[in-house]
């Protein structure tokens, strides 16, 4: 350092050989920022260097810190000659390392190297936010392959365990559950209205018994097709069991009851052809209004059969479960004068 102590200086002595020493060559240059500034861009770290002359205080002669960081630095020499090792203002975060250069009773020089944490948590930064985005694809592709999966194979599997396989249209299992949502109703809300109809094939039993169960099938096969396209797409077509089906006719009135079973007759009107033969076949239909005629499932279905039976033994092609009775007397009064 110079007398003025303004200036640090670095100084190289060689020796000169030829091949024996001849002399040496002695090279000083100042400690500026302009050289450290190259050398820690070359370290990938950050220098300054502090000096005094024996009761003086520090100075800085060369930092490539930022301004701030080396001011820092500075404070902390006046004060305690020493520098902790890390320095955090909140805003620079370093790891520091202190290297003595010159220790005598007259002249101290003390070399401060630091590295950025951000610089050294960088990769790991990197590394950790790749990780993270890994992590969150692989929920992602979790979340979209369990949605495609039940899509693709849990929905068939449910749509399949509601389904008649031979007619294609609801099963028994789907009629019961459908008819019991429809039961549950929340308190102090008025209860649904809705209709249940069971539809029993008169002359099945005969197209089975001359034309094999083969035919049988094909023949329920049309009935469902046509069951189906009579009513509307809200409305539930099920098979009951054997050659009986089910309709599940949402918000209906006794007016418009009527109406689906005039449908349903009139579907079934023209004949139905299997294998190059015609068929004709009659249905037999009760109706069961709720909540009027119950608000169980189990009440409705019984109160429809029981006024299906009631139909099949009475000129009318349909009977609500409510005429049921009145049909049962009059069967039995013409049976009385018959005989």
């Amino acid at each position: 350092m110079d007398s003025s102590g303004e200036a640090l200086h670095q100084v190289v002595t060689i020796p000169i050989n030829a091949p024996q020493p001849v002399g040496w060559l002695t090279i000083g240059f100042p400690m500026g920022d302009p050289l450290w500034q190259v050398l820690g861009g070359d370290a990938n770290a950050n220098y300054a260097f502090f000096a005094r002359f024996a009761g003086t205080p520090w100075k800085m002669h060369a930092s490539t810190f930022p301004t701030e960081v080396g001011d820092g630095l500075l404070e902390q020499f006046i004060s305690a000659d020493s520098v902790v090792p890390s320095f955090d203002n909140g805003h620079y975060n370093y790891l520091l390392n202190m290297l003595p250069l010159v220790r005598s009773e007259s002249l101290e020089v003390i070399g401060v190297m630091g590295k950025s944490l951000d610089e050294v948590m960088g990769p790991f930064d990197q590394l950790q936010t790749s990780l993270m985005r890994w992590m969150l694809a692989s929920v992602a592709l979790s979340i979209l392959a369990v949605f495609l999966l039940t899509r693709l194979m849990v929905g068939p599997i449910n749509t399949l365990a509601h389904l008649d396989t031979l007619t294609g249209v609801a099963n028994r299992r789907l009629l019961d559950m459908s008819i019991s949502r429809l039961c549950m109703q929340p308190g102090g809300r008025p209860f649904n209205t809705f209709a249940v109809l069971l539809l029993d094939m008169d002359d099945f039993k005969q197209i089975n018994d001359t034309r094999g169960h083969d035919a049988g099938d094909q023949v329920l096969r049309i009935i469902g097709r046509r069951l189906k396209a009579a009513v509307r797409k809200s409305d539930l077509i099920a098979r009951y069991g054997g050659d009986e089906f089910a309709v599940l006719l949402h918000g209906a009135t006794r007016e418009s009851t009527r109406q689906v079973m005039e449908a349903l007759m009139l579907s079934l009107k023209k004949p139905l052809l299997v294998d190059g033969r015609e068929f004709s076949v009659c249905l037999s239909i009760g109706a069961a209004l709720a909540p009027q005629d119950g608000t169980e499932a189990a009440v409705l279905l019984k109160n429809a059969d029981q006024a299906m039976y009631a139909a099949k033994r009475s000129p009318q092609s349909f009977v609500f479960f409510d005429e049921a009775g009145e049909t049962e007397e009059m069967n039995s009064r013409l049976s009385t004068r018959r005989a």
